[in-house]
């Protein structure tokens, strides 16, 4: 109806706004979930610890750059968690946890509730980051004269291949 169509913009006009006082760059919400939390490794203990950062999910486009990011508004500390995306970032999708981490930064993981949850975050940022990795293969090429093939690029959603890139869980395991 009309007015859950207005109730909706109006929320996602007002996360935007609440989102813009933490990143005045940000200028559109791709994707909300109202609870994720974020998980560390102990380089020490070799386990996994909550960061003590849980609350609402945003990934998001930013009108400058870095394009993409994300982030969870903490309800535990006033520091907020902040992630901008890069085409240097790792991605694994582990049952409930998004494990990530980009260069030579430590692991780190997002947490969900809901599986499917997981899966469509995982699916967007991996679309993102691979958005990135593309638009600076076309940068690359423009700049150095190189032609680009004549065939489409698809941006695929499905998690990666493992021999693709680092093995983050091999990562882990081996911290």
């Amino acid at each position: 109806s009309e007015a859950k169509k207005k109730a909706a913009a109006d929320l996602a006009a007002k996360n935007l706004a609440q989102l813009q006082k933490i990143d005045i760059a940000a200028s559109k919400i791709l994707d909300k979930m109202p609870f994720a939390a974020i998980y560390r490794i102990d380089p020490v203990k070799k386990e996994w610890n909550n960061a003590n950062c849980e609350g609402t999910l945003f990934v998001y486009q930013r009108a400058d750059r870095p394009y993409f990011s994300f982030l969870i508004a903490n309800r535990n500390d006033p520091s907020d968690f902040i992630e901008p995306l890069t085409m240097n970032h790792n991605l694994r999708l582990d049952g409930n946890f998004i494990y990530f981490h980009k260069d030579n930064s430590s692991i780190q993981a997002l947490w969900f509730h809901e599986m499917s949850d997981t899966q469509r975050v995982f699916n967007l940022l991996q679309k993102l980051v691979d958005k990135l990795k593309a638009s600076t293969t076309e940068q690359a090429r423009a700049a150095g004269g190189i032609k680009a093939p004549n065939t489409a690029a698809t941006v695929s959603t499905n998690p990666p291949q493992t021999s693709k890139s680092v093995d983050i869980l091999q990562m882990i395991k081996s911290a």
